[in-house]
């Protein structure tokens, strides 16, 4: 069967045809597929389920034949879907490729349908539009979802999230140059193959309706979250507004660095000035007081070692210089 005349075929919306190629025998099954989205729904009628079965021509010794071998040698799986209305197939699986003879090889699958490797970003398309409309919805009246009885939950960690979380992620959007935490839901599904024929065939319909289940089933969750992100917002509005903190010293430093994997440090502590060779990571981290000297050139962190005593460290109002090669990276 020629590409031509499987798209042919598919057109008639059901039906069942017998083929050959390359050895093999095929049955194509088309059925016509109920895509309603629920019982006071019409069907579209467009939209067609295959389902393929091949067997290799193999020869009868005991009949002295060439037998047929589909229906008494292999079984009928599922091929992919089909919208009439698009004229396009979709999850085509490896079987249904090699049945047809196509001129361009595989090529025409990947173009034209989505294949079996791709019915996972079909699924993640999904995803993203239900998560889009999720988070549109909760943007536009966070009021709306925030239930405070939902969160008598003991599920929630209010006392964490005052005390540590809300001032972890508030130093987090600091320092990657934020102005405000919004808040985000965004949880995968692994929707079945029924329902991305319902997202094909109902599109912004189906999305609507599955933002309306997930919120329900995350009620407790966006409430937590939007506490969180009031909480959030709060403490970050206290990070920029103290212009004189340390924090925008160690984000000057941390946004200085950009690709260097070593650099020369320049510090003054205790009022002893003292120089050293070490990994750009340590100055990268944002959540702790100070800096490790783990990633000190060893010789160099014995040496601060011996000068500034066991187990100590610097930090960001001690740095005075970072250099990579001649080139000055920070400077104060």
């Amino acid at each position: 069967m020629t590409q031509e005349e499987l798209m042919g075929f598919l057109e008639s919306g059901k039906g069942e045809i017998r083929f050959s190629n390359n050895d093999w025998n095929y049955t194509l099954i088309v059925l016509a597929y109920d895509d309603s989205m629920d019982d006071n729904d019409a069907t579209t009628g467009n939209t067609s389920v295959l389902f393929l079965g091949g067997a290799y021509a193999g020869y009868n010794r005991e009949e002295g034949e060439v037998f047929f071998g589909v229906g008494n040698n292999a079984k009928l799986e599922y091929a992919g879907f089909y919208k009439r209305e698009t004229r396009q197939l979709y999850d085509s699986q490896y079987l249904l490729r090699r049945a047809i003879v196509v001129p361009n090889g595989f090529d025409w699958f990947e173009e034209t349908c989505y294949g079996k490797a791709c019915f996972d970003e079909l699924v993640k398309a999904a995803n993203k539009a239900v998560a889009e409309e999720m988070n549109k919805r909760i943007a536009a009246r966070p009021e709306q979802y925030l239930n405070e009885k939902l969160l008598s939950d003991s599920h929630y960690d209010f006392e964490y999230l005052e005390k540590y979380g809300a001032d972890s992620e508030a130093r987090k959007a600091f320092f990657s140059g934020l102005d405000r935490w919004e808040f985000k839901l965004n949880r995968r599904k692994d929707y079945s193959t029924h329902q991305m024929i319902l997202y094909v065939s109902h599109g912004d319909r189906w999305v609507c309706k599955q933002a309306d289940i997930k919120i329900a089933e995350c009620a407790g969750d966006i409430a937590f979250n939007l506490l969180k992100e009031k909480l959030v917002n709060e403490r970050l509005a206290a990070l920029v507004a103290d212009i004189t903190g340390r924090h925008y010293l160690r984000r000057a430093i941390s946004d200085a660095i950009t690709d260097q994997k070593t650099v020369r440090v320049k510090i003054v502590k205790d009022g002893i000035e003292f120089e050293f060779q070490t990994g750009t990571a340590s100055l990268k981290v944002t959540d702790y007081p100070y800096y490790s000297t783990y990633r000190m050139a060893a010789k160099d962190g014995r040496e601060f070692e011996k000068v500034f005593g066991y187990g100590k460290d610097y930090d960001e109002t001690e740095v005075v210089s970072i250099t990579h090669g001649k080139k000055v990276l920070y400077s104060r």
